[in-house]
């Protein structure tokens, strides 16, 4: 049997509701072999690049949530402490 429709990855083929392969007819058209008789015949397209995507996303927001919980709860700096040194008039840099 040949679809008219362009072969493209990611697509499958369920013949009575069992996985077969689907062949590259001309070129360009997918095709599959089935014996002859009536069947029930289910094209599903399913790329990779889709779930990829899609792990990609839900890691990318996973991401963006958990900086925000740290940056939400992070307590202040107390005033006069930078980078874990108090700042006093002895170690104060004097301009000039």
């Amino acid at each position: 049997m040949v679809l008219n429709d362009t072969y493209y990855p990611g697509w499958e083929v369920f013949v009575d509701k069992k996985k077969e392969k689907i062949y590259r007819v001309n070129g360009i058209f997918r095709g599959l072999v089935c014996p002859q008789g009536k069947h029930e015949i289910f094209f599903k397209y399913n790329p990779k690049a889709f779930k990829i995507g899609l792990i990609v996303s839900f890691i990318s927001v996973l991401t963006i949530i958990c900086i925000l919980f740290v940056l939400y709860f992070k307590k202040p700096a107390k005033k006069g402490i930078i980078y874990g040194r108090a700042i006093s008039k002895t170690n104060r840099r004097s301009k000039k």
